[in-house]
């Protein structure tokens, strides 16, 4: 069968005009447009599925143009105009140096090691892009519309976001030298692994009061959110201000005092909106120190408890899928070893257990087998990863020292909320292994016949060893208490 879609090779025909060509699936490489006297239009020109490696754009017109499923790479464009749709779009090691960018649309695109260097950006709509390892220099963005865009290992410099429309961004692992944002969408950026010190406010309006301290600044504009019912990003700001100010401070009432403001709004657009954003804020934050597991585990049960009136059957489930998805991402944060980092797997937390006095030693025998599993999982097989720094009547409290990654770890187990994942997860486990002996193992209706057996074995038996030991050590266990911030420090008892 022949290729559905011919891949043609773009060629300088000498032509300074092509304007509306059609360039589909052309594939532009190693051409220097700086070279040429006369820059090249390419006014109103068609680029979907092109590909381009190598190129060096420069002065060239590409207002009305639609760049859509296109991967650009290794490639520059300098001092070019674009008023240009940007659709489904990969930009890989590519220079963007002093170009203008008026009236544009850039939606779902992805800029990996992309440079931007001097540009103009006026008039143009930017949603649901990604731009990694990505830096800023210099540029100018003046009426814009942002919205939904994520910035991962980004540098800016001397960057002003002010001038615009810019809201719901994330930034990850990110460094800025001189950005200046709008205070009144400041609350919807969510930042992780990013100092936010050298962020500068420029606001054109006089209702925002800011000192330039940032403990009173984001204390301000959590309270001038929540006074304007902009609830998550109240919630938001107030997260920020406790990791960055390193207040020790619980959110757990303040969480549910701004899901009930949400559900209080007679506005079923807004409440449904605010209660997504809220989730997505939980997520981004769930596999960083802005936001304790525990913390979550009590946010994920209290979200399924609330009733809410959704428009549709669609919208209901898409809620519902988020804080699975929320559940999913602590789930994997917590449980698998293998990803969390080895420097905060191995630091040393107190933690409390509260048991019936006589079921002292037994509750020593079930931890050990607990403790010992945990370390074997995660390399330490000769650590035992914990010790019983003391006991009071209480029942009977018994007071330990030892690896955080044991203590969270158990603590994630026994939160119900967990349960299911941890099910599903164990299903999944024995899925892949009976789907392995499958694969490898039958191949006539004989082999299935005997094999038939050995499969239903697999799928009835546990999978997980860290979830078996826990079990029975819960059953033991009144009350767990984990006090992180006591790293090394019997809690004092008065």
């Amino acid at each position: 069968m022949s290729n559905i879609v011919k891949k043609n090779f773009f060629a300088d025909n000498g032509e300074s005009d092509r304007s509306s060509e059609n360039f589909q699936h052309h594939l532009f490489k190693d051409i220097d447009f700086e070279q040429r006297a006369d820059p090249i239009s390419f006014f109103r020109s068609d680029f979907r599925g092109v590909k381009m490696e190598g190129m060096k754009f420069y002065h060239n017109n590409f207002d009305r143009a639609d760049i859509i499923n296109a991967f650009i790479t290794d490639s520059q464009f300098k001092e070019c105009q674009w008023g240009t749709d940007f659709v489904n779009t990969m930009f890989t090691q590519t220079g963007f140096i002093a170009n203008v960018f008026d009236t544009c649309t850039i939606h779902n695109c992805y800029f990996q090691r992309c440079k931007f260097t001097d540009e103009r950006m006026i008039n143009t709509s930017n949603r649901d892009s990604t731009y990694k390892s990505c830096s800023f220099k210099n540029c100018i963005f003046e009426m814009n519309t942002f919205n939904d865009l994520n910035y991962i290992d980004c540098k800016f410099n001397r960057v002003d976001l002010s001038n615009m429309g810019a809201y719901d961004l994330t930034f990850e692992n990110c460094r800025f030298n001189q950005l200046t944002v709008n205070p009144d969408y400041f609350g919807s950026y969510l930042f992780k692994n990013t100092p936010i010190e050298d962020i500068t406010y420029a606001y054109r309006g006089s209702n925002v009061a800011l000192s330039g301290n940032m403990r009173d600044d984001l204390q301000s504009l959590a309270l001038f959110y929540q006074e304007k019912q902009r609830y998550y990003e109240a919630f938001n700001t107030t997260l920020l201000f406790r990791y960055y100010l390193g207040e020790s401070v619980s959110v757990t009432i303040y969480f549910q005092n701004i899901v009930k403001l949400i559900l209080s709004d007679t506005n079923n657009l807004i409440k449904q909106e605010q209660l997504g954003r809220i989730v997505k804020v939980l997520i981004f934050y769930a596999d960083s120190e802005i936001i304790s597991a525990d913390e979550i585990f009590y946010f994920i049960g209290y979200l399924k408890e609330i009733n809410v009136d959704f428009f549709s059957l669609k919208d209901r489930l898409s809620f519902i899928n988020n804080i699975d998805l929320l559940a999913k991402t602590i789930e994997a944060y917590i449980f698998d070893i293998r990803m969390i980092s080895p420097a905060l797997n191995f630091e040393q937390v107190y933690a409390e257990i509260q048991i019936e006095e006589t079921d002292l030693e037994k509750f020593k025998t079930e931890f050990d087998s607990f403790f010992s599993t945990v370390m074997q999982e995660s390399g330490k097989q000769a650590v035992m990863g914990y010790h019983i720094v003391g006991t009071r009547k209480g029942s009977l409290i018994v007071e330990l020292i030892g690896y955080a990654i044991g203590f969270y770890v158990l603590a994630a187990i026994l939160k119900s909320s967990v349960g299911k994942l941890l099910e599903i997860r164990m299903e999944y486990q024995l899925f892949q292994k009976a789907h392995k002996l499958i694969d490898e193992e039958i191949n006539t209706i004989n082999d299935l016949s005997t094999k038939t057996p050995a499969i239903r074995k697999i799928m009835s038996q546990p999978a997980d060893e860290i979830f078996k030991k826990a079990k029975p050590l819960s059953l033991l266990m009144k009350q767990f208490h984990i006090f992180p911030n006591a790293l090394l420090e019997r809690r004092k008892i008065g």
